[in-house]
């Protein structure tokens, strides 16, 4: 539906109608972001609403998290999930939070998604309770690969694609291997094989991160750079800043390995440049100022082999 006709059809609803307003809302959020605005005006409506019911005006608290989240607003992001939870104690709510980013303290997440568990195992809701595993997995919390395995055993191997791709790539990164895996980049070339060649656009970047993290290479990948250049090709310059920063530091670590400091540098400063999180920024900046000393201190050594070289001439 074109955006005038959306417009139109919010005339229509009635103010009970809350499905109605929530497939709206989706639709124009799904739209250009100039009209976020519509679909963050009917989700306020809804969460102000106090004749609805609290299950559907904490999803309304949901959606605008992640629209802020989106934005980057951090601050306002949590704020929609405090108030969330302040009109229902909804588990999607509480998993999505702990798996956001949002918590600084990786044990405050933890403790978030051992809550949430203790409800939903009481439910049947597998698709949930797979977030909350990986979820815990990402923390690193014990053994965090049986968190992934946890999570795939549920889902089934019809499962949802995205978690399921998500799941892999966890163990990728745990460097997990099993009988059938004898690699860890097995995990990253199976999520990619779910994925297919087109949509997850986040997902497929990640394992193409992974694969460039793990130096692999195959016939069409001569360079384990190219995986780095492939998850920035399909991120564009409006894709997810963090997953652009990690591809531009793994092109920067390659290039310091082969002793290319001046193209190390250059890597490391685009992903300063994407003033990505903190954890991000520091490893860029340690990585530019180890390329920076290999760099002055290469110089410096040719400047006295050349002048002693010189003064043994005399």
């Amino acid at each position: 539906a074109s955006h005038k006709e959306l417009c139109k059809r919010l005339e229509s609803i009635g103010q009970d109608s809350v499905d109605d307003w929530h497939k709206v809302a989706n639709q124009l959020r799904r739209d250009r972001e100039a009209n976020w605005q519509y679909g963050e005006a009917i989700y306020e409506a809804i969460i102000e609403n106090d004749r609805l019911a609290p299950k559907d005006r904490s999803w309304a608290c949901l959606a605008m998290a992640k629209i802020a989240r989106r934005r980057s607003n951090l601050k306002r992001a949590g704020e929609y999930y405090e108030k969330g939870l302040e009109i229902d104690q909804n588990p999607h709510l509480m998993v999505w939070y702990a798996n956001s980013g949002l918590i600084s303290n990786d044990l405050a997440g933890i403790n978030c998604l051992k809550t949430v568990l203790t409800v939903l195992n009481a439910q049947d809701n597998n698709l949930l309770k797979a977030q909350a595993y990986i979820g815990l997995g990402n923390a690193r919390y014990t053994d965090r690969a049986s968190w992934y395995l946890e999570a795939l055993d549920i889902l089934g191997d019809g499962g949802d694609v995205s978690l399921r791709a998500q799941a892999y790539i966890g163990l990728g990164n745990a460097r997990y291997t099993d009988h059938d895996h004898k690699k860890n980049i097995s995990w990253y070339l199976e999520a990619l094989n779910i994925l297919g060649n087109s949509g997850y656009v986040s997902l497929r970047a990640q394992a193409y991160i992974g694969l460039g993290n793990a130096r692999y290479t195959d016939h069409d990948h001569n360079k384990d750079t190219s995986w780095y250049f492939e998850a920035l090709d399909i991120l564009s310059d409006s894709g997810a800043v963090s997953l652009r920063a990690q591809a531009y530091i793994g092109l920067g670590n390659v290039s310091s390995a082969n002793h290319n400091d001046v193209g190390a540098i250059n890597f490391y400063d685009h992903a300063l440049d994407l003033n990505p999180p903190s954890a991000l920024r520091d490893k860029a900046e340690d990585g530019k100022s180890k390329a920076e000393y290999s760099l002055n201190w290469n110089y410096n050594s040719g400047s006295r082999y050349s002048s002693t070289n010189n003064s043994s001439n005399h």
